[in-house]
């Protein structure tokens, strides 16, 4: 930079045109104390300290951006074109909205203090459209009217997309605006053809509306479905299932109790609460296998949480832990049961280290509590707390022993029971961090959910693009091959066209063939009559015009490309074929010939080589179109940046859930 400014500084001495704002530019630019004070003498010595542009530079490079845009803004109301520039540099540089306002107010003659400032880029109109309509809370119009911005204002362009994608997804606890955000999956997996992704964007727009879904999770045995039942204060899931027969029971609400066996291959059971354990027994004697139970009941606490009662993960059966694992994605918020016996196995702590990592928030509740003494009991939750800790795994609030089956004995009537159980301080755990937090629990599964969408989608949009990219680079490649090869086939076209002239005999030699029928005719009949000339004129274009056009494109390819083999025979053309353009170029010349010759015949016994030259010509000429034919830009691009900017916005830190 010192050295570009030392010769703009000895031009502007020399009163060289533009060379005011060279060194104008590179001014504002330094940060260099020595060289800004040097340039300042100079242009004092100028007289031109008080120029808007001067000013505007100085203010710049001592880092008083609000006074170099007072300056500008003074030079564009006088009318000063340099300012004007100087303004609409610094918009873009430092995403000044306002200084791209009062440029387009003076393009527009808006302000009557001066002239008018030239029109701004195409761009930037863009780019204040997109600002103003993103202000106006139209996100996604904003984001399309971002799509076509390109050039200077690209950087500029993709930070508005990433604004626009923050505020729709801001820190927790606010929520984030959700329809945007949907729409805008759906509308990327709908241009990438990602059917499985916008099945699954879709899905989460029906999640935003249903009740919060809990996951009781543990090891088989561990009481789970004996604590669902005393959370519902109702008999309601099966409890003793063999591990063999276990399955994902879902329970919701439903005016009327019944419960729904789902049956891999075959059909649906419906039956009374009473009649589960038993029906789900048959169909395992039966060998039937059973995908699913849903289970419902008029109880009003369903209407608000949902709870899925997961198989054991303990369970011999690779289906069930599949199936338990599943549901750790469809929950809100998992809770975790040990055997408080024997917990915190190592088995249960990986599990516990794969729900943590995925996400989901997690509750520990020790059962079987009243199997220990209350000595024993606080070394096991002592145990319990130190293993969370060392696992690195949080739970909603520390673990909490109770009774789930004094619980249920408690909740279907027996006080004494209830009073032992230690079920008022899960009722308390389950009303204020997980009922009462429900909106934030949901919210911060939809956002898990959906920022794994937006990270496929982004790596999809990345592939997509390369794929683009590449492609662009290949067509380029491709026209500058084919301008290349229309030179040389233009300036060699003499040389060429009496190496092929040559190689046409096989063809000349089939053509003669053809005509023998017809050689003994009358020479008058031979001109006279239509229909012999028409076939000696088809005859002589079919077998002349692809040996033709397929030698062109050989010699054309070996004159850019040494590697590529000259004129030979037709089999080894076929690896240059020639375009349809070119081939329709090349028969029309030869349709040309035959129409003014008197005695087309005579042509499959002699040397065409001026024919040769002129196909040559129409053959150079088709290459020179097809590479000058406009390639249309990509859309993937723009998906590229809008996909990038969602996923980012997902992967921001967020605040923690309630109760952590």
């Amino acid at each position: 930079m010192a050295r570009a400014l030392d010769l703009g500084l000895r031009a502007l001495v020399l009163d060289v045109p533009g060379a005011a704002e060279l060194c104008a530019s590179l001014v504002a630019a330094s940060r260099d104390v020595l060289v800004v004070d040097r340039v300042r003498r100079v242009v004092r010595a100028a007289g031109a300290l008080d120029e808007p542009t001067w000013a505007a530079a100085f203010a710049f490079a001592e880092g008083r951006r609000d006074d170099a845009r007072q300056a500008l803004a003074r030079g564009l109301s006088a009318g000063d074109r340099a300012a004007a520039a100087a303004l609409l540099r610094m918009a873009v540089e430092t995403r000044d909205l306002g200084a791209l306002d009062a440029l387009a107010a003076r393009a527009a003659g808006v302000d009557p203090r001066g002239g008018a400032a030239p029109p701004l880029p195409p761009d930037l109109v863009r780019l204040r459209d997109a600002a103003r309509r993103a202000s106006e809370g139209q996100g996604s119009e904003a984001l399309d009217a971002l799509d076509a911005v390109a050039g200077e204002g690209a950087a500029w362009a993709d930070d508005m997309r990433r604004a626009i994608a923050r505020a729709w997804i801001p820190a927790a606890p606010r929520m984030a605006a959700w329809g945007d955000v949907l729409r805008e999956l759906a509308r990327t997996a709908k241009l990438l053809d990602r059917l499985d992704l916008l099945a699954a964007t879709e899905a989460l727009a029906v999640e935003r509306e249903r009740p919060l879904r809990a996951a009781v999770v543990g090891e088989f045995n561990a009481g789970k479905s004996t604590f669902l039942n005393a959370l519902l204060g109702e008999d309601v899931a099966p409890t003793g299932v063999l591990p063999t027969t276990a399955t994902l029971h879902w329970v919701a609400w439903a005016p009327d109790p019944f419960a729904r066996i789902v049956v891999r291959g075959g059909q649906d059971r419906v039956v009374p609460h009473a009649a589960l354990k038993d029906t789900l027994r048959a169909l395992a004697a039966a060998g039937a296998k059973v995908a699913r139970v849903f289970i419902y009941a008029p109880i009003e606490r369903l209407k608000r949480v949902e709870i899925l009662d997961t198989p054991g993960f303990n369970a011999p059966d690779p289906d069930h832990i599949a199936e338990a694992r599943r549901a750790f994605d469809e929950a809100h918020v998992a809770i975790w049961l040990l055997d408080a016996p024997q917990a915190m196995k190592e088995s249960e702590r990986r599990v516990l280290s794969e729900i943590s990592a995925l996400g989901v928030p997690v509750q520990i509740l020790a059962n079987k509590a009243d199997r220990l003494k209350p000595d024993a009991l606080e070394t096991v939750l002592a145990h319990v707390r130190d293993s969370l800790a060392a696992s690195a795994i949080t739970s909603l609030t520390p673990p909490i022993a109770f009774s789930a089956r004094l619980s249920l004995k408690g909740r279907l009537g027996d006080e004494a029971a209830l009073a032992a159980s230690g079920w008022a301080e899960v009722e308390a755990l389950f009303a204020e961090q997980i009922v009462d937090a429900s909106d934030a629990l949901r919210e911060r599964a939809l956002r898990r959910k959906a920022g794994r969408i937006a990270a496929e989608l982004a790596q999809a949009a990345a592939a997509r693009a390369a794929e683009d990219r590449e492609a662009g680079r290949r067509a380029r490649a491709e026209a500058d091959r084919l301008r290349a090869s229309a030179a040389y086939l233009r300036r060699d076209r003499r040389t060429i066209a009496a190496a092929i002239d040559k190689a046409l005999e096989p063809a000349r030699r089939e053509l003669a063939a053809d005509l023998r029928p017809i050689a003994a005719l009358p020479e008058e009949r031979k001109r006279a009559d239509a229909g012999v000339r028409a076939y000696v004129q088809e005859r002589l274009v079919t077998r002349l015009s692809w040996p033709l056009s397929a030698e062109i494109a050989r010699a054309a390819r070996a004159g850019v490309e040494p590697g590529a083999r000259a004129a030979g025979g037709v089999e080894e053309a076929s690896a240059a074929a020639p375009s349809p353009r070119a081939a329709a170029h090349v028969r029309a010349v030869l349709m040309g010939m035959v129409a003014v010759h008197d005695a087309p015949d005579e042509l499959a016994a002699r040397p065409i080589e001026g024919v040769v030259e002129a196909a040559i010509d129409a053959f150079a000429m088709a290459l020179s179109a097809e590479a000058e034919a406009p390639v249309p830009p990509a859309a993937s691009a723009a998906i590229e940046l809008r996909a990038e900017a969602l996923r980012a916005a997902f992967e921001a830190p967020e605040a923690p859930p309630a109760g952590t």
